[in-house]
């Protein structure tokens, strides 16, 4: 599961360069359930000796600008967000909670939730593999223009 969100501020979002840690506290923080965010923060789910967490998160992405004398980074609004998660539990609840969400501030930068989008695995298998059955049967074209995927088909719908 995923869930692409849209983050926007009135001032310019501020952050150090290295920034990972700070979004990673943004997503354990806005975990509703103290136990479910102290679980995966502190324990995780084991297998054998190894410990795994099960969600990833992107950097962010947008127009920034670099400050180097203070080492700091500043994106301008709107930026995204995408985080994914094999647990359902911690999808939703990180959506729910950030619907909620009166204010949210993301280092010292306060923000919101302009959208989110979230996307459900079994939704994209269905998607996938529609599309394959498409493209069997009639010749679809796929090419890349300057950083986006532009998707021509002459396939029929479904």
């Amino acid at each position: 599961m995923r869930i692409i969100l849209e983050i926007s501020s009135e001032k310019e979002i501020k952050l150090p360069i290295q920034y990972n840690r700070i979004l990673q506290g943004f997503i354990y923080n806005n975990l509703s359930d103290k136990d479910y965010r102290e679980f995966i923060h502190s324990q995780g789910y084991q297998l054998d000796n190894k410990k795994f967490k099960f969600f990833t998160y992107s950097r962010l992405l947008g127009k920034f600008n670099l400050y180097p004398r203070p080492n700091e980074i500043g994106f301008e609004s709107p930026v995204k967000l995408v985080v994914s998660s094999a647990v359902e539990q911690f999808i939703t609840d990180l959506a729910e909670t950030l619907i909620k969400a009166d204010f949210l501030f993301l280092g010292s930068s306060q923000i919101e939730i302009s959208s989110q989008i979230c996307q459900m695995a079994e939704r994209k298998h269905q998607m996938r593999s529609k599309c394959q059955r498409a493209a069997r049967r009639s010749s679809c074209l796929f090419r890349t223009y300057r950083r986006r995927a532009l998707y021509t088909s002459a396939c029929p719908d479904e």
